[in-house]
């Protein structure tokens, strides 16, 4: 689970920060892609690891994206952060999956394997 703190008040125990720097990506962006169910499917099956390492989250690839398609994504996170509404997880969500040209076949099978 990946938080988005701009607030200054985040801070656990057992924290860790990530401040993310992808070409073509918002931080919202990035937010979104870290917490889709298909990046915690290709976390799980690349690494088999319930940690989350730093090395191992590098090595995750985050697709090219256009500005559109980056500008949608993040609004709809302020969407969500703002209202806490959980239709827009299903909406970034679905966007996500159609970055990646999943079929519903394949998006059934990425969220059984991660439930």
């Amino acid at each position: 689970m990946f938080a988005y703190d701009d607030k200054r008040r985040l801070f656990l125990n057992s924290a860790n920060m990530l401040i993310p720097n992808i070409q073509g990506y918002s931080i919202k962006t990035v937010l979104a892609f870290l917490n889709s169910p298909i990046f915690q499917h290709i976390y799980a099956k690349k690494f088999n690891e319930v940690k989350i390492l730093k090395g191992a989250l590098a090595q995750i690839p985050f697709p090219k994206l256009g500005k559109r398609i980056n500008d949608s994504i993040d609004f709809m996170v302020k969407e969500m952060l703002a209202t806490r509404n959980l239709k827009h997880l299903q909406a970034i969500d679905d966007t996500i999956f159609a970055v990646f040209g999943l079929s519903g076949k394949e998006i059934k099978y990425i969220k059984k394997e991660i439930a």
